[in-house]
């Protein structure tokens, strides 16, 4: 999973190790439940200076092959009560 600032644009959180420091999301999936769950700790989302962007998730399979799975748009609001 990755979000960016536009299709094709600059990486703003991801999955991935190669976009350290901003591999903050940990995607789980629970086959049994037919579930995916994608976190972003608190501490990493007070760190987030973006208001909108974009997102997808994509399955990759053993023998390489990719499948987008969700996407969509993310707009961030900053916690009001603290």
């Amino acid at each position: 999973m990755k979000i960016k600032d536009r299709v094709g644009g600059t990486v703003l959180a991801s999955t991935e190790a190669a976009d350290n420091p901003l591999n903050v999301i940990t995607i789980t999936i629970d086959n049994a439940l037919k579930t995916i769950t994608r976190k972003i700790l608190a501490t990493a989302t007070d760190d987030f200076t973006f208001r909108t962007g974009v997102y997808d998730v994509e399955a990759v399979s053993p023998t390489g092959d990719v499948t987008l799975m969700l996407f969509g748009a993310v707009k961030l609001t900053k916690e009001v009560t603290t």
